[in-house]
């Protein structure tokens, strides 16, 4: 009996489960900088040269991981652990959508943190990853895109004194 294989053509009417997600390149400021850059600016209290400068940084420096989709952007970076222990952590640092108002995109977005896990578990020494400090999707979609890595979204208080009002 012959078999011929059938060819698998996704129906363009049914949206994939999981988004393309490419690595943000300085060229990608062209199309996400309209809304990214001024939101980082307000974010983090920058002129528009130093959020650039900071943006293109990123692009290039292998402790952070910057990831782009059609309508989100992610930051996460590789920094040391506390003081006593040596193992490193993995934070974000920013998982933003274009409109927050949209849930397709927030939907979409929170498969960054898929990617994020992923990253941090290829790295040697990283036990934890810091989620849910900065980011326009809900802790509840975080902690759902995260279960099939066989994970727990585990919460930590942190208490904190401000040394000086801006």
């Amino acid at each position: 009996m012959n078999a011929t294989a059938l060819a698998i053509v996704p129906d363009p009417n049914i949206p994939d489960a999981r988004p393309e997600i490419r690595r943000f390149m300085t060229a990608d400021l062209s199309r996400h900088g309209a809304w990214f850059v001024p939101r980082m600016m307000k974010t983090y209290d920058l002129t528009e040269q130093v959020a650039v400068s900071w943006i293109k940084s990123f692009v290039s420096a292998n402790e952070f991981m910057f990831l782009q989709q059609d309508n989100a952007v992610a930051l996460a970076q590789l920094m040391p652990g506390y003081s006593l222990l040596p193992a490193q952590i993995v934070q974000e640092r920013f998982v933003w959508v274009a409109d927050p108002k949209d849930k397709a995109t927030i939907e979409q977005a929170a498969h960054f943190y898929r990617e994020i896990y992923d990253w941090a578990y290829r790295l040697s020494g990283v036990k934890d990853v810091i989620v849910d400090e900065n980011t326009d999707v809900p802790r509840g979609l975080i902690e759902t895109c995260t279960t099939d890595r066989k994970c727990r979204l585990l919460k930590r208080e942190m208490s904190y004194v401000r040394v000086k009002e801006r």
